[in-house]
């Protein structure tokens, strides 16, 4: 009974571990508070997202750089090559770690307001 009880905390430390290793800083931290007192204008959704570090749609580059800071990546519509959609752009976020190959996040501005956020949990500002 120990054993399996054991097992089940093993497993579920782990799964704990591993979230908090591909989601971007979350914690409330002193320049996501400052931005939200220079920033009384910002809608409730807005602001409740950026203080618990998330990312949704209709924030402007200045919100989502006041959330997660300067993305590692950014690829424009005007670039050679790109499939996007003119005036979209996309910013990734990576981890400092060299083995990461794919974004850890990914977010897609449409006129300057964000569209999309990847992974959608990162957006997700419900407890």
């Amino acid at each position: 009974m120990v054993s399996l009880l054991l097992k089940r905390l093993i497993v579920i430390l782990a799964a704990l571990m591993l979230a908090g290793c591909v989601l971007p800083l979350v914690e409330p931290d002193e320049s996501r508070m400052a931005y939200l007192q220079t920033h009384p204008e910002l809608d409730v959704d807005a602001a409740e997202a950026i203080r618990r570090g998330r990312v949704i749609p209709g924030m402007s580059r200045e919100d989502v750089e006041a959330c997660w800071g300067s993305p590692s990546k950014v690829d424009k519509s005007e670039s050679i090559g790109m499939n996007l959609e003119w005036g979209e752009e996309i910013w990734e976020y990576r981890s400092n770690d060299v083995f990461t190959i794919h974004p850890e996040a990914t977010v897609i501005f449409r006129n300057g307001k964000v569209v999309d956020v990847s992974p959608s949990y990162l957006s997700d500002v419900k407890d």
